[in-house]
């Protein structure tokens, strides 16, 4: 017979941290701000984007470990700052990679996050990898359901248009269809995972 899992007050309290976190970050999707990584602002990844790095073999985006080169491409391709010099800018972004501790992490978690609501994909890493897996469907639905062109779509953040298909998929399917909360559900998984191990 099956019983069912009860947290303690802690588990709990993680639980609620990680479902708040998943709203928060939902939310200020809309408000498409700036992510500040501590060594650099960029602003919000585009499917242009996505491809411009599949294109480029950037390895953030790809198999393979990345290296300095991927995250200062990265940095440069999403900076908010387009006038100062390339030269001079891709400088101070190297400068500022090496000397920030938290660079390597913070870009990694701004990468997955914008990845975490990609609809049918348990990985938002995977996600990531293979933009012709998820654009087309994404350009199609917004084009047949808004009439949006493809440039336009092409250039809104990635995050809003995921959580977006989410909204039309519900709409078109109805209560089979539910949004998914991945960053709360690991957080149970994990608490399930330290329940188990003792």
């Amino acid at each position: 017979m099956w019983a069912a899992v009860q947290f303690d007050d802690a588990a709990e309290e993680r639980i609620r941290k990680a479902a708040a976190l998943e709203q928060r970050l939902r939310l200020q999707t809309y408000l498409q701000l700036p992510e500040d990584l501590t060594w650099c602002k960029v602003r919000q990844i585009t499917p242009k984007d996505c491809v411009i790095f599949e294109l480029d073999e950037n390895r953030l985006f790809g198999n393979g470990k990345a290296k300095i080169d991927d995250f200062i491409h990265f940095a440069f391709l999403l900076r908010l700052d387009t006038k100062q010099s390339a030269k001079k800018y891709a400088k101070a972004l190297i400068r500022k990679y090496r000397s920030e501790e938290q660079a390597i992490q913070k870009t990694l978690d701004f990468i997955n996050q914008s990845f975490i609501d990609c609809p049918s994909n348990n990985s938002s890493k995977a996600a990531s990898i293979d933009t012709g897996l998820w654009l087309p469907s994404l350009v199609d639905t917004f084009s047949s359901e808004y009439g949006w062109t493809s440039e336009y779509i092409m250039n809104q953040p990635i995050k809003l248009l995921f959580l977006q298909i989410q909204q039309i998929y519900k709409r078109n399917v109805g209560k089979k269809c539910l949004v998914s909360n991945p960053i709360t559900q690991q957080a149970r998984a994990n608490e399930l995972k330290r329940i188990q191990n003792g």
